[in-house]
């Protein structure tokens, strides 16, 4: 049960195309799940509705619908009940979304990384960074349509994936941080190993999590 050092304890689920998991769930599957995660004393539940694919229905255009998933096909009914089910069960909801993610051709600028998305082989996915053109902006975008679409919800999660990338347009806002923290430049031998770009990724992360 939830008690002792474990605030919190349930499950982290997918209703994203391709990932598997609560995809493919219909209403009365969700509510025995929810069901039984109150038998075995869960009181919180993560759910991914935004990783490599998009799963509820979104208003923005760089955003994928694919067909056949249940919560898009809904219109978000499905989701915003499960919430509201969940709640009733004393289950705490959070929705987490991958914003560094996107199709390149709807998402309007270069990734760092191109690759066919192994959940979803119709998918083409295109990795993106914290310091890549119109990634903070369309991430506080993002967050602020699922607090608009889903206002019953506990909390919020952010998950960025694949974002080491040493790429040329992150050198100035790297060398920026550097300079303001006694850290080498760039281009210096000891930059290099990794730590000092490892801190500055944590920053870079943390940075838009603050926007958002």
């Amino acid at each position: 049960k939830a008690q002792g050092f474990l605030k919190e304890y349930g499950f982290w689920e997918y209703t994203t195309p391709g990932a598997g998991g609560f995809e493919g769930y219909d209403y009365d599957d969700y509510m025995l799940a929810l069901d039984d995660m109150v038998k075995f004393g869960m009181n919180s539940l993560l759910l991914q509705i935004k990783w490599v694919t998009t799963g509820y229905r979104s208003k923005l255009p760089y955003l994928d619908q694919l067909p056949g998933n249940k919560v898009i096909e809904s219109d978000n009914k499905l989701l915003q009940k499960v919430i509201d089910a969940a709640l009733e069960r004393k289950i705490k909801v959070w929705l987490s979304l991958v914003t560094n993610h996107f199709e390149p051709d709807k998402f309007g600028s270069i990734p760092h990384t191109i690759r066919r998305n192994k959940h979803s082989t119709s998918v083409i996915s295109g990795l993106y960074d914290p310091d890549a053109p119109m990634i903070m902006e369309r991430s506080v975008e993002m967050f602020e349509e699922v607090l608009d679409l889903f206002p019953g919800i506990y909390g919020l999660e952010l998950e960025m994936e694949y974002v080491a990338n040493r790429s040329p347009h992150r050198i100035p806002f790297y060398n920026e941080w550097a300079k303001a923290n006694n850290r080498p430049l760039y281009d210096e031998p000891s930059c290099i190993p990794g730590l000092h770009w490892f801190d500055y990724q944590t920053f870079s992360i943390a940075r838009l999590m603050k926007a958002i």
